[in-house]
C-alpha cells in the first residue's frame, strides 16, 4: 500500500551498495525508519542527493513486511543555508541526532511542525553560535523535563532539573551551574569554554532524564560548532 507523508531526514546509514536505511520523523508517520533503493540509475543518484539530514522532502512510499521503502521524493523546503555554511549544518546536524535520540512514537502534526520551524529558522538567520543550545531547552521543554530556574540556589542538581542551596553527588559545580542558569535566564554564552560546559550539563541531563542520549559525533559537529 502506497502512502504519502512530509518527512525530516534525522539520519541515513548505508545498507549496503545499492540501499540507504534513513532515519526519519513524519508528519503523519511519526518516528520511523525507510528504505531507500538508490542504485545507479538517474532516479537512485537522486534519491541518495536528497535523503541527507536534515532534508525536509514530500515523499511517496510503499509499506512492506520490511521497513517501508521510499518511492518517490521532492524538496518540501529548499534550505539557502544548509549544506553550505558549515556552522549552521553542523548545529542542523547535531539538532537532527537529538531528535532521532530523544522523540520516539507519534508524535503528530502539530508537533513536527513546531520542530520543522527550528530548521528552517537556523536556515533563515544569522549564525547564533547559542541556537543548538537553546534547541536543547525547547526539546527538554516538549519532553515534560525542562529544568527550573526558581527557587533561587547555587548548584544545579541534574536528577531533579532545579537549583538548590546544596551540593550532593548529583549536583554541577558552582561555576557551571551560574553559566548554565544564566544561560537558562537568557543571557548570552560569553565564550566558547562556557558554550562546552553548558553542552556538557546538557549531555548529562538529557542522559538523566531519557536514559540513551549522548552528545553526536558525527563531523566533529559538537566541537567544531563552537570554533567561534
Amino acid at each position: 500500500m502506497h502512502f504519502t507523508d512530509r518527512i525530516l531526514v534525522l539520519r541515513r546509514i548505508v545498507h549496503n551498495d545499492n540501499t540507504l536505511i534513513i532515519d526519519l520523523w513524519g508528519r503523519r508517520s511519526g518516528r520511523i525508519s525507510m528504505a531507500v533503493k538508490t542504485g545507479r540509475s538517474a532516479e537512485g543518484r537522486r534519491k541518495r542527493s536528497l535523503t541527507v539530514p536534515p532534508q525536509c522532502l514530500d515523499i511517496e512510499a510503499l509499506k512492506t513486511k520490511g521497513l517501508p521503502m521510499l518511492k518517490s521524493a521532492r524538496l518540501a523546503y529548499f534550505y539557502k543555508d544548509l549544506g553550505t555554511d558549515f556552522y549552521k549544518t553542523s548545529q542542523a546536524l547535531f539538532m537532527a541526532d537529538t531528535l532521532r535520540q530523544t522523540v520516539h512514537g507519534e508524535p503528530g502534526p502539530e508537533s513536527f511542525d513546531k520542530f520543522l520551524r527550528y530548521f528552517i529558522r537556523l536556515d533563515q538567520s544569522n549564525y547564533d553560535p547559542d541556537y543548538h543550545l537553546r534547541f536543547m531547552f525547547d526539546l527538554s521543554d516538549y519532553l515534560g523535563f525542562a529544568p527550573q530556574t526558581s527557587p533561587k540556589g547555587t548548584f544545579f542538581d541534574v536528577n531533579e532539573g532545579k537549583f538548590t542551596g546544596t551540593s550532593g553527588l548529583a549536583s554541577i559545580d558552582a561555576e557551571r551551574s551560574l553559566w548554565f542558569r544564566e544561560f537558562l535566564e537568557g543571557r548570552p554564552v560569553k565564550n566558547r569554554k562556557r558554550r562546552m560546559e553548558i553542552l556538557r550539563i546538557w549531555e548529562m541531563y538529557f542522559q538523566i532524564h531519557t536514559g540513551n542520549y549522548h552528545l553526536p559525533e558525527s563531523v566533529r559537529v559538537y566541537k567544531e560548532m563552537l570554533s567561534r
